[in-house]
């Protein structure tokens, strides 16, 4: 692995059979990062010490679990209540209508009444 700098950072699980965390700062540019589109949203370390190390981490982990606003969700733009510009109660009362009105009655073609039309043709008859 070609890296500066190893830290071993000691966490409260260090006395179990975890042992210590140990964390790799690579050259930035062999790192691999797992979800590259979010590192704007993950803060930084202050420094390459221990302590900041753990500061950033416990400030990412927090910020995980903090509850989105709406906005945040779709970029930053302003949210838009669809049901609000449809109009959705009205525009339901009116299919609603809609569904209890009769449909239009069609005319027949003189064509569709012609009987040689269905003679050999049968849609369910394979050969």
């Amino acid at each position: 692995m070609n890296s500066k700098f190893s830290h071993t950072i000691d966490n409260e699980y260090s006395d179990t059979s975890f042992g210590p965390l140990n964390i790799q700062i690579l050259d930035p540019p062999l790192a691999v990062l797992n979800f590259p589109e979010e590192i704007w949203a993950r803060p930084a370390p202050a420094s390459l010490s221990p302590a900041s190390i753990r500061a950033a981490a416990a400030e990412a982990a927090a910020a995980a679990l903090r509850p989105r606003s709406p906005a945040a969700e779709i970029g930053g733009e302003r949210y838009m209540d669809e049901e609000e510009m449809f109009d959705m109660p009205g525009l339901l009362m009116d299919m609603a209508e809609g569904m209890m009105m009769s449909p239009p009655r069609l005319s027949p073609n003189a064509a569709d009444d012609a009987a040689e039309m269905f003679d050999d043709e049968n849609l369910w008859s394979y050969p």
